[in-house]
């Protein structure tokens, strides 16, 4: 019998296939809250994104892979519980992260 493998990670071809919002997740929150409630939740899951995405960027730079990592992770999970799929269908273990070159050693 022949395996299937499945193809390489694209988060094109997760964008074009998946949906951006779990409309499950998203209509539970909706039954659950105001929809002033809800907008700022959503508000605040994006800002706090945009800031662990900043975080990142200096972990590159300071070759921290293993906390960035974490942030990544602490991101997909904010997404997951908002229902934002599209960010949840990021890989498991972060291919960016093995790209972060090791912190040079001095002599």
């Amino acid at each position: 019998m022949q395996q299937v493998q499945n193809p390489p990670f694209s988060p094109e071809a997760a964008a074009s296939t998946a949906p951006v919002l779990n409309e499950i997740i998203y209509q539970k929150l909706a039954g659950s809250m105001p929809t002033g409630q809800l907008q700022e939740l959503y508000l605040l899951c994006v800002n706090d994104a945009r800031k662990r995405i900043n975080v990142m960027r200096g972990l590159v730079a300071a070759h921290d892979a293993d906390r960035f990592v974490r942030e990544a992770h602490t991101i997909k999970g904010s997404c997951g519980m908002l229902g934002a799929t599209s960010c949840t269908a990021w890989p498991q273990n972060s291919k960016s992260a093995d790209s972060i070159p090791p912190a040079p050693t001095s002599r």
